[in-house]
């Protein structure tokens, strides 16, 4: 799955049971495969005056989360929706981030 990141199956599976649902799993596997400058004014579709992420690497992210939550084929859409918006969430909300000293 993975091999090319250096995530082994069983961390993969430790990363699943501490995430509290599949979009919390894909902002996890997203910061262990992008790194900082990857991330930084991006989203998933590029949209919104933001440029797309590496969808080789997104594509990696989504049929992971697939295999790891065993999602059928009926609901992959449906989940990887709301996949999709944790993820562009989670880079806004990072890219808004002021630094109080």
């Amino acid at each position: 799955m993975f091999t090319k990141f250096n995530l082994p199956k069983d961390e993969l599976y430790k990363m699943s049971r501490q995430a509290c649902s599949e979009g919390n799993f894909c902002v996890k596997l997203l910061n262990r495969i992008y790194n900082k400058e990857e991330l930084q004014g991006k989203n998933c579709n590029g949209k919104r005056g933001q440029r797309p992420l590496d969808q080789y690497k997104l594509e990696l992210i989504k049929e992971t989360v697939f295999k790891i939550y065993s999602v059928s084929y009926l609901l992959r859409s449906d989940i990887w929706k709301k996949c999709v918006i944790s993820i562009d969430e989670y880079l806004r909300r990072k890219s808004n981030v002021v630094h109080v000293k």
